[in-house]
């Protein structure tokens, strides 16, 4: 009897069971790579209850944010890139993926963003099954990278740096996307890249234990694919879903110079060392020239100490030209900072360089004082102040110099300042219709000749004085609809180290914009294909990226209180 009651129960709950999954459903579907449509195995797939919010988002790549995850369940596809979510109950459900190695979203250079078919909604009835649901990710870029010496052998423990160029203030800049060391095989794999360009740097491990000491020297910094300087690195292009694999080879026995010298007194007693202090100098430093020279660049600084007679040497030097400057690090107890008070152009090109003498003048601006004022009467408002080196000045490779907050809102201060020819660059408020007049010192216009520093501690304070109403150039950008890009107002070649004459605005084409306080002169105007934190972000200030692009732009004159309409075209980078 016992054993007939509990058959019993049994029974009814099998049947409850039966009666329940007939009122479910099932999702079954498919995930493919974006371009290639091949199946995506290990996916990781979420499928939930949507939020409240669902209703009032427009885009469906914001659904797979918006689930109850209390309600979320989970599976991973197979080798053929399959998922099933069985037993669901009836009702509003949203399913999303993710994988690793692949992103939602494919950023393609002058390209709006495309979105993968990541996330969908869907509504299960009683009893029913959605099959062939399909979802898609898009796949990132993998360089493995091998390093090789001249017998094509691998090299262990050298640092590779994976990097890509961008633009600050005009300057080319190295940023870092990953750095890694070589293991056995002398190789890595860089992975999840987007698209776009690449830079390699191999730095050799001279250390390594396995490398004789008359050898290590010969293991030369060396960028893809066989290259001693960055003017003749290659970039590696990288597309949706590349997989590339690179050899860079260190190159045999190069030829590599030195250069040697002594740094003399350049205020007081010029056949002597510099007199000890506070700010006497601690070494010199190598910076290439032309288009060898990169901002924050991976490889080693190339320098030397100076003796306390005042002797250096600089071993290891690729051929090329050079600046050479004599370097003080400073510090006040708070801060450090270094001043640059010697120069000197050396060429290694055909020899090494030997007895070189260069002067070191520590007479750094100590303070520089920046007074806004108003044509009219009027100051504008002001928040932002910097100081420029001019290329006559040799200190290229100073971005710039930020001023302290203003004063009473007319009043900018700049400390510590390394000697040389210096622009003053400002911004005023968008809203702000006013533009450079003229620039001041001692009762006299130093707007052409640039802001002198290193003959007195303290300079005659700076007055900058400020018209209005300035100009306006209303630019109209034709193009691909959707497209994003760069909008660019340069000023003409003699007032080119005029950094405040510059505009660049980012745009969507089709699209219309107005620059405003245009300051009286020639410009040329052009709009290239770009997209917000593209690389070529403030290059507008790069002599060679403007001599890539001006000669397809519109040249137009600007005249005071002016109104200038503009149309251009697009341009493909």
């Amino acid at each position: 009897m016992e054993k007939f009651a509990i058959t019993a129960i049994v029974v009814v709950l099998l049947q409850a069971q039966a009666e329940l999954q007939r009122g479910t459903g099932s999702v079954n579907g498919t995930v493919l790579a974006y371009d290639t449509y091949a199946p995506v195995a290990n996916a990781r797939v979420t499928i939930g209850r949507p939020t409240s919010q669902v209703t009032t988002v427009a885009f469906q790549n914001w659904l797979g944010l918006l689930t109850i995850p209390e309600t979320d369940i989970h599976a991973v596809t197979d080798n053929n890139g399959r998922f099933q979510f069985p037993n669901l109950p009836p009702g509003d459900y949203i399913v999303a993926v993710a994988a690793d190695g692949y992103t939602r979203e494919a950023k393609l250079p002058g390209a709006p963003p495309q979105y993968s078919n990541f996330a969908t909604r869907l509504t299960i009835r009683s009893g029913e099954s959605l099959s062939d649901i399909a979802l898609s990710l898009v796949p990132l870029g993998r360089i493995t990278v091998v390093v090789r010496g001249a017998d094509r052998q691998p090299i262990q423990g050298a640092v590779v740096h994976l990097g890509r160029v961008e633009y600050s203030d005009g300057r080319r800049k190295w940023d870092d996307v990953e750095i890694i060391a070589t293991q056995e095989r002398g190789e890595h794999t860089f992975s999840e890249l987007s698209p776009g360009d690449y830079y390699v740097a191999v730095i050799p491990n001279r250390d390594d234990g396995t490398t004789p000491s008359n050898e290590r020297s010969k293991l030369q910094p060396t960028f893809f694919p066989n290259a001693l300087n960055f003017a003749s690195a290659s970039p590696i292009n990288i597309s949706v879903g590349s997989e590339l694999r690179v050899d860079v080879e260190i190159p045999a026995e190069p030829i590599l110079r030195s250069i040697s010298g002594r740094v003399l007194d350049g205020v007081l007693v010029r056949d002597k060392p510099p007199r000890p202090g506070w700010v006497n100098p601690e070494s010199v430093v190598l910076v290439p020239q032309g288009d060898n020279w990169i901002s924050n660049s991976p490889l080693p600084e190339l320098g030397s100490d100076i003796s306390p007679s005042g002797e250096f040497q600089i071993k290891d030097v690729v051929p090329g030209r050079y600046d050479l400057y004599v370097v003080s690090r400073q510090t006040d107890g708070r801060r450090p900072w270094s001043t640059y008070g010697g120069h000197l152009v050396v060429d290694t090109t055909e020899r090494d360089v030997a007895n070189v003498t260069v002067a070191y003048d520590s007479r750094s601006a100590e303070r520089v004082l920046v007074k806004i004022l108003g044509l009219n009467g009027s100051t504008p408002h002001v928040y932002r102040a910097s100081l420029r080196p001019r290329k006559e000045s040799a200190l290229r490779f100073i971005e710039h110099l930020e001023g302290e907050p203003p004063q009473d809102g007319a009043i900018f201060e700049f400390t510590d300042i390394t000697p040389g020819i210096y622009d003053l660059t400002i911004a005023f408020r968008d809203s702000d219709n006013f533009y450079v007049a003229d620039i001041r010192q001692a009762g006299r216009s130093i707007f052409d000749s640039g802001l002198v520093i290193g003959d007195v501690a303290r300079p005659e304070p700076v007055e900058l004085v400020v018209g209005s109403p300035g100009g306006k150039v209303n630019v109209r950008v034709q193009g691909d609809r959707g497209r994003s890009g760069l909008l660019v107002l340069v000023p003409d070649v003699p007032r080119r180290e005029k950094g405040y004459l510059y505009r660049d605005i980012n745009i969507t084409v089709p699209s219309q914009f107005t620059f405003e306080g245009v300051a009286p002169g020639t410009y040329n105007v052009f709009a290239i294909e770009s997209r917000l934190y593209d690389p070529y972000q403030g290059a507008s200030l790069n002599a060679e990226f403007l001599r890539r692009y001006e000669e397809d732009g519109v040249s137009i004159t600007v005249r005071n209180a002016d109104v200038v309409n503009v149309q251009l075209n697009l341009l493909r980078k």
